[in-house]
């Protein structure tokens, strides 16, 4: 509709500013999950970092509380024991899953019992793999491929500043290393 279409295209020109203008990971990380709120209200959403190409780290959550969760347990996942990430990571596409209790390759744990429609975008800048945008539902059949295409723009960006903010974090590090 026309509204929603209003609607994405200030969401995008506010989260290319945000995300462009600040260069801090976690403030770049907390505005993503915020401005995909506006998009898609009433969801849950992560963003999970790679870590040595072997782990998952969950480094900004929004929408979880409500179901008890709040990320310090269960923040660092070994990708060989996530089959539907193992897959976004291998072919860097959209994965969406209608309904999970309908999805072989789910992988039920306690706290996330309650999901019955999970949708993982890559996270991509140029070739490579920055992590996943994870966004979770309640109810079956809550997401489709309209909905990720509704978020291409937003991930597309929000990539480029996590690179950003992450290339920023490295300079540091190697620069205080190199002056200590």
């Amino acid at each position: 509709s026309e509204r929603e279409l209003r609607l994405s295209a200030e969401t995008t020109a506010e989260v290319s500013f945000a995300l462009v203008s600040n260069l801090d990971e976690q403030t770049v990380l907390n505005e993503v999950l915020a401005q995909v709120e506006k998009l898609l209200p009433g969801f849950a959403y992560n963003v999970e970092l790679i870590e040595d190409d072997r782990f998952l780290i969950v480094k900004a959550h929004r929408g979880y509380e409500k179901y008890g969760h709040d990320f310090s347990e269960y923040r660092r996942f070994p990708v060989e024991h996530l089959p539907l990430q193992w897959r976004v990571i291998q072919e860097r596409k959209v994965l969406l899953v209608a309904d999970t209790h309908n999805e072989d390759s789910w992988v039920t744990l306690p706290l996330y019992s309650w999901i019955r429609t999970h949708m993982c975008i890559p996270l991509l800048w140029k070739e490579q793999l920055l992590g996943i945008l994870n966004i979770d539902h309640d109810t079956p059949n809550m997401l489709s491929e309209q909905n990720a295409d509704g978020l291409r723009t937003l991930v597309n960006v929000a990539a480029v500043a996590i690179a950003n903010a992450q290339l920023l974090d490295n300079t540091r590090q190697a620069l205080n290393e190199t002056s200590s």
